[in-house]
């Protein structure tokens, strides 16, 4: 779920994301974002009033210390570009 949020006595826009991202499959959690991340980019293109730095992901992202292992999946999506 995403929404663009704007501030009303500043007129500045922020992007909001919300995921629920897979709990059983590190490869399915970082196939969702991947996706997010793509959606992010095509959002900040669209709309030249955006930035990176107006963007906030919230979520359940279901990574268990275990299965980190010093990457998240948001790391891991970001090093593969």
């Amino acid at each position: 779920t995403w929404a663009v949020l704007r501030q009303k006595d500043h007129d500045r826009q922020i992007l909001v994301y919300n995921a629920h991202l897979d709990c059983l499959g590190q490869e399915a959690r970082l196939q969702s974002v991947l996706l997010i991340l793509r959606s992010i980019h095509e959002q900040i293109i669209a709309d030249s009033q955006l930035a990176l730095g107006d963007v906030l992901i919230a979520g359940d992202f279901n990574n268990w210390p275990e299965e980190l292992a010093d990457s998240s999946s948001i790391d891991i999506a970001i090093s593969r570009g």
